[in-house]
């Protein structure tokens, strides 16, 4: 019995010991400098984005990187950054496109969706809008734009087939 005891204690004190000499992860904690002093570590790095900004409103122009638009709407985070349009958005190999679009498909007057990542607690003006996703919905037509039928692109001079279906009730 007492063989175990004293088992069980040198096993508790080796987990213990390996706690206590343990040194933190890379990165965190103090570090040792070539003299041996210790020093806290450098300002905290940028925050990791937490929260996606939806951007609703029309393409304005298009460049090889970037587009404007006007921002006409949002979700609450988009919101609460206040900004004032024209909004640049930038794009880089990862921006994903609806369909088979690409920056070079936008138009201006296009109606677009873009989500862009950042920090919940973003300041307006260090915010580098960099799109995730953009969603083309195309430009608004006018009610009385649409072509008839006739315009479409028929043969004038081909004769026009009516078919007609009668149908009988028993």
């Amino acid at each position: 019995m007492k063989l175990k005891a004293l088992i069980l204690a040198l096993f508790v004190a080796g987990i213990a010991s390996s706690y206590a000499l343990a040194g933190p992860p890379p990165g965190k904690g103090k570090s040792t400098t070539s003299t041996g002093a210790t020093t806290t570590q450098a300002a905290a790095p940028a925050c990791k984005p937490t929260v996606s900004f939806i951007l609703r409103g029309a393409v304005e122009t298009v460049a090889v990187d970037s587009f404007t638009m006007t921002a006409d709407g949002g979700n609450s985070h988009f919101r609460k950054l206040k900004l004032t349009s024209p909004v640049a958005v930038k794009v880089d190999a990862k921006t994903k496109f609806n369909g088979h679009r690409k920056l070079a498909d936008l138009k201006a007057t296009d109606r677009v969706n873009v989500q862009v990542r950042g920090c919940k607690k973003a300041d307006a003006a260090a915010l580098v809008l960099l799109a995730k996703r953009v969603t083309v919905q195309g430009a608004h037509e006018a009610k009385g734009d649409e072509k008839s039928d006739e315009d479409k692109g028929e043969n004038d001079d081909a004769p026009a087939t009516v078919t007609t279906t009668s149908s009988t009730t028993p």
